[in-house]
């Protein structure tokens, strides 16, 4: 399998195939179920240069990227999920937010933050408001 990968990335993105790490594979098991992936890394001396190489121009992708970058350089910081949740409903009390402004606010992965909007609307204290950019959800206080 990671021979094919390698030889995807060498027909899809030449560019970037001499500038890549050792391709390795993941396995992971959540809730009985396996899952398997694949990473690698680019080598660049900086982040333009590292957005050059993969053509990355498109605004939105960059935030994403820069906020991956903050939360990598972090060690993925991780709390108590009782202050996740009240910080992601005192910042709902200001204004509805979509999940990934709340991650870009409270410097957490949005996978985080999904988890805890999932519990908080379980215990019915917030509620989908609307759809936002890109069909993302919009949260608010229920």
């Amino acid at each position: 399998m990671i021979s094919d990968i390698k030889e995807l990335i060498k027909v899809k993105f030449p560019e970037i195939y001499n500038n890549i790490t050792e391709i390795r594979g993941t396995k992971t098991i959540l809730n009985n179920r396996l899952f398997q992936g694949y990473y690698f890394s680019i080598l660049s001396k900086g982040l333009q240069e590292y957005q050059n190489k993969i053509n990355f121009n498109h605004p939105d992708k960059k935030i994403r990227l820069e906020h991956s970058l903050l939360c990598s350089k972090n060690g993925f910081r991780t709390r108590g999920r009782g202050i996740t949740f009240y910080s992601i409903l005192q910042i709902l009390k200001e204004k509805p937010q979509t999940v990934y402004e709340l991650a870009l606010k409270l410097n957490i992965t949005r996978e985080a933050i999904s988890y805890s909007i999932n519990k908080l609307k379980e215990r019915s204290l917030i509620q989908e408001h609307s759809k936002g950019k890109y069909d993302s959800i919009i949260w608010s206080l229920k």
